[in-house]
């Protein structure tokens, strides 16, 4: 544990982490938007090439040379072409970045790139958890959806996007204090608020002061970043301290990733099922002179034992769902959580 000096210090850090990333929003709108810019196909792809260039915080990782990228591309760039032709040209090339966190948004489209969690099992049949695990009797309360499975708790949540209160988050937890475990269902959810991520992990942590690390992009070197700052778990008077699997797939991402990250060293908590889907930089919005916007991955993150959350968080104990259970009504990852916690 850390002192409350540490603690201070840490959240200075956090606080001076986040101030920069607010400067750094904002001096994209006055380096995107500045009165004299041309509204052109090649001033439109030239800004939109060089702010990345700058403030994308995954070419490294994603081994992407983005001086190759604007060669290869700005020479097909001309005042003839359509917008729907420029709006591909400008898709395709983030499209090479491989970043759900990472958008062009216009009036008629938007690009993505989602083979992240589309070139993988799904993992996940909602139809068979409603009928078959929470029945017609289970408890909602705000955006959680939970019933007790023999003697187990079982918490399904489907989007860090959907909020909740502290209040409502320990009246679940404090349902199953007395059961033998605890099933948190994470598959299909997004992401949303890390500030709800971070609450939720820290009901469960009794251990670490550190959540995790982040750092953002600073230029255009391969080096230009801020130092690694910690991120603290929140101070909670409430923890469940009974064995909790907390399932994965990969289409969790974003918030949801790195609230894996975070319990995943945790002595009370395992991961279980697929490699998430990852989404580990902290995503900002630009707009360029003909009125779209993009979206991209402006920070790092790290966590505590050094992995990058971009790539996503593997589970200690994977699993595919199984068809032939399923086709009997029964959900292998559930019922591989329910022997888990009870042996």
């Amino acid at each position: 544990m850390v002192s409350n000096n540490e603690c201070g210090h840490t959240m200075k850090k956090q606080i001076l982490l986040y101030c920069l990333l607010g400067l750094l929003a904002s001096s994209c709108q006055k380096i995107l938007l500045p009165n004299e810019v041309e509204n052109s196909p090649q001033q439109n792809f030239d800004l939109f090439w060089e702010t990345l260039h700058h403030k994308y915080s995954y070419f490294e990782l994603k081994k992407v040379d983005w001086q190759i990228v604007y060669d290869t591309l700005s020479p097909k760039v001309s005042d003839q072409m359509s917008s729907e032709e420029l709006f591909d040209l400008m898709a395709d090339a983030l499209f090479l970045l491989r970043d759900g966190h990472t958008n062009l948004i216009s009036g008629f489209d938007i690009g993505r790139n989602w083979n992240w969690y589309l070139d993988y099992p799904a993992n996940f049949e909602w139809n068979t958890v409603e009928r078959n695990y929470l029945g017609k009797d289970h408890k909602r309360t705000g955006p959680f959806y939970h019933q007790r499975i023999d003697s187990v708790g079982y918490v399904y949540y489907e989007s860090f996007g959907s909020a909740f209160s502290e209040g409502q988050l320990d009246l679940v937890l404090d349902r199953y204090q007395n059961d033998k475990g605890l099933i948190l269902d994470l598959r299909n959810n997004g992401g949303g608020s890390l500030n709800l991520a971070f609450l939720l992990a820290s009901k469960l942590n009794r251990s670490e002061s550190i959540a995790y690390y982040e750092r953002a992009k600073q230029g255009p070197g391969a080096s230009d970043f801020s130092s690694w700052v910690p991120l603290a778990f929140p101070q909670s008077s409430y923890q469940y301290t009974k064995p909790v699997v907390v399932l994965l797939n990969r289409a969790c991402y974003s918030a949801t990733n790195s609230f894996a990250a975070m319990v995943r060293s945790l002595p009370n908590v395992t991961l279980m099922g697929d490699t998430t889907g990852g989404g580990g930089g902290l995503p900002v919005y630009s707009e360029l002179p003909n009125g779209w916007t993009f979206r991209f991955s402006a920070t790092q993150s790290q966590s505590r034992e050094g992995l990058d959350l971009e790539s996503g968080i593997g589970p200690d104990i994977h699993l595919n769902l199984d068809s032939l259970q399923l086709a009997q009504g029964k959900d292998s990852y559930i019922e591989a959580a329910l022997l888990q916690i009870k042996n």
